[in-house]
């Protein structure tokens, strides 16, 4: 009987991971196929099956679609329920009492796991909807989805007999011992990146990258702090790629063995005693025989409680007391170190784990500064592309994301051939090509290619649903800067038009700098067009990727710009971002002098521009923090977060203050 229910539960996994090979290599209407006819067979192809609808709602952003995903993931939720308490009980009818009564206790920790992830799915959703009912709801199920993602865990701790992979500690959340709401004790060192020139723009050249899929041609060319990606990194520490392999003892081992039942092989598993109506789903899979219970039910608990953690812990410094009063406390070494545990798994989350170490390493470490280099992520995400090489060779979510390390590592030309691999790669799934046409028309502006860039941009504009305000002001600015006022003005004033009831934040300030031409182009137009260009590559974090000859070409475009007595907007950003791209190339004594100028413009920024000061003022802290007057940067860093509030980009500037500030309080100063 063991054996029999083994056998099914190989074959469940074995179906959801090719549902998920499916997702990845843009087959997603193969994918929602293959889940629908076999959901009811397991909790986790359920769920797969809820996921697919979910993923295909974010994609479309359709009300009907969202509507549809929300019912199917409750649904999910329904079918996974065990029915805890007496109440719980009373309401099913004998065969469902029946059947709950006969799940083992990991089987009914999987579905209250399943059940969190709906919740968190179902939370997103809400959030979505961008209004005030929206948001509440939406708060109201994540915390309800993070309570029951601890209560899981904490019951999961318990049953395993096998030793925690994570170790409770400084790294746990459910230790006392938090330095600070969003996880940072589990970073030591400063966290700063000022985009300093590195040793080589791109360490080694990729290979033939036209080929896309030939590992050996692609990421064993990519560099891994001097070694190459194929090679074993000896000089690799713990911390950075050993996230969860902490090295068992050799007690451990035997106690692991002993906890162990022996596996059923794919040999032994005959499928054509299941009955199930898939047998016509022949493909390889990666998983050949089954894992102690153990170690699946932690896979299924860490995905869902690693993501929330990992995200908790990138909340704003503003609203960290706020999320802390309502439970939600995150460490982000420990979401990484769960990921990374579900990412070595044969859970059929272990691909998303790996995709969201790669939006974490790829993404968000160099957007909000987490570190001391821009490309401090590579190594980590050029391991993981490399593992998921031979199992995804044609996925373009994949390809995506070595076209993110090619850009970190400074190599834009094979970046952008990258990207063309992956739109190429998706054009069965618009969006994802949308994704790869926005950062091919990024590859273009930041070789200063701009009339390359304008169809990409123009094009996302037309197609997408997502911001086409962004990608009309994007189009604008770049049309401007190309020479070609009359077209840059008619795409602002349709960027202003694209504005939604509901703007956010960025939709506001693209409106802002639009409504300046609504009454014709200006005088200074191709000049205003060209700062607002440099403004965005340098706010979007974009700068130290380029290459030291576009840096150079910057520069010298800024100095042309004869903005001098017109406006001190003018004045103001034009002295940041000659200030920040001289830091770029190491010429910190003329950069902190030009840094200093935009003070003089105080008076007129503060009305709309402060987040030109607050920048130049994190700026002007780099630089000290460079020379190593770390008291003067601590000053500069707190004035910078302190001094002005309420202004465009402030979340952004605030993150990367609060994490330089942290750094160097661990250093000793305050």
């Amino acid at each position: 009987m063991a054996q029999s229910s083994d056998a099914s539960e190989l074959r469940r996994l074995q179906l959801g991971h090719e549902g998920v090979r499916l997702v990845l290599c843009s087959k997603i209407n193969e994918a929602e196929d293959l889940f629908k006819k076999t959901r009811f067979k397991g909790p986790q192809l359920h769920a797969g099956y809820s996921s697919v609808i979910f993923l295909k709602s974010l994609m479309t952003f359709d009300e009907d679609s969202m509507e549809k995903a929300y019912k199917m993931l409750e649904s999910t939720e329904k079918f996974c329920d065990v029915g805890d308490g007496v109440f719980g009980q009373m309401f099913k009818d004998q065969a469902r009492r029946a059947e709950i009564h006969s799940l083992t206790p990991h089987d009914k920790l999987y579905r209250k796991c399943v059940i969190a992830d709906c919740l968190m799915f179902e939370a997103i959703l809400a959030f979505l909807k961008q209004g005030i009912t929206g948001y509440v709801k939406g708060g109201f199920i994540l915390r309800k989805a993070w309570k029951l993602y601890v209560k899981v865990y904490q019951d999961t701790e318990q049953i395993c007999v096998s030793p925690s992979p994570i170790t409770p500690g400084s790294s746990s959340p459910l230790a006392d011992d938090y330095h600070d709401g969003n996880g940072s004790n589990g970073d030591s060192g400063i966290k700063l990146s000022n985009g300093l020139e590195r040793d080589g723009e791109c360490k080694k050249q990729v290979g033939d990258v036209s080929k896309g899929n030939d590992a050996s041609g692609m990421l064993e060319n990519l560099s891994l702090d001097g070694l190459p990606i194929g090679a074993a990194p000896t000089n690799v520490t713990s911390d950075s790629l050993d996230c969860v392999d902490n090295e068992a003892t050799d007690e451990t081992d035997d106690l692991l063995v002993a906890a162990q039942p022996a596996a059923i092989t794919a040999e032994q598993c005959v499928f054509k005693s299941i009955p199930w109506d898939d047998d016509k789903y022949v493909f390889d899979t990666p998983v050949k025989e089954l894992q102690h219970e153990d170690s699946r039910l932690r896979a299924a608990v860490y995905f869902g409680y690693g993501v929330m953690n990992l995200c908790l812990s990138l909340i704003p410094p503003k609203l960290l007391r706020i999320a802390n009063l309502l439970g939600f406390r995150g460490d982000r070494q420990f979401g990484i170190r769960a990921l990374k545990y579900v990412s070595d798994s044969q859970d059929i989350k272990a691909p998303l784990a790996r995709l969201a170490l790669l939006w974490y390493h790829t993404i968000i470490r160099p957007f909000f500064a987490l570190d001391d280099r821009q490309d401090a992520g590579v190594p980590e995400a050029s391991l993981i592309l490399l593992q998921a090489e031979k199992e995804y060779p044609n996925s373009a979510i994949f390809q995506y994301f070595k076209g993110r390390v090619l850009s970190l590592q400074g190599c834009l030309p094979e970046a952008l051939k990258m990207y063309t691999l992956a739109a190429e790669a998706a054009r069965q799934q618009r969006e994802i090509e949308h994704i790869c046409l926005y950062e091919k028309g990024w590859m273009h502006m930041l070789q200063l290619q701009w009339d390359e860039s304008i169809p990409c941009f123009v094009r996302l504009k037309s197609e997408t649903r997502w911001s086409a305000c962004y990608y009309a002001f994007l189009a604008a600015i770049v049309t401007g800067v190309s020479g070609d006022v009359i077209k840059s003005r008619e795409l602002f004033l349709q960027s202003a038009k694209l504005v939604k009831r509901k703007p956010n934040n960025l939709e506001k300030f693209c409106a802002r700098r639009a409504s300046w031409y609504k009454r014709g182009p200006t005088a200074l137009m191709k000049e205003e067009t060209l700062l607002m260009t440099f403004e965005v590559i340098y706010l979007w974090r974009a700068l130290p990727n380029c290459s030291k000859e576009s840096k150079e070409r910057i520069l010298e475009l800024l100095k042309s710009t004869d903005v001098a007595g017109v406006t001190a907007f003018h004045v103001g950003l034009r002295c940041l971002l000659l200030g920040a791209t001289l830091i770029t190339l190491g010429r910190l004594d003329e950069a902190e002098t030009i840094l200093k100028q935009t003070y003089h413009c105080e008076a007129a920024l503060k009305n709309h521009d402060k987040h030109i000061l607050s920048f130049a003022t994190y700026e002007l802290g780099t630089i000290y923090f460079e020379r190593r007057k770390y008291q003067k940067s601590f000053k500069y860093f707190t004035f910078a977060k302190e001094e002005w509030s309420a202004y465009e980009f402030e979340a952004r500037l605030l993150f990367k203050a609060h994490s330089a500030l942290l750094g160097l309080r661990e250093l000793g100063y305050s």
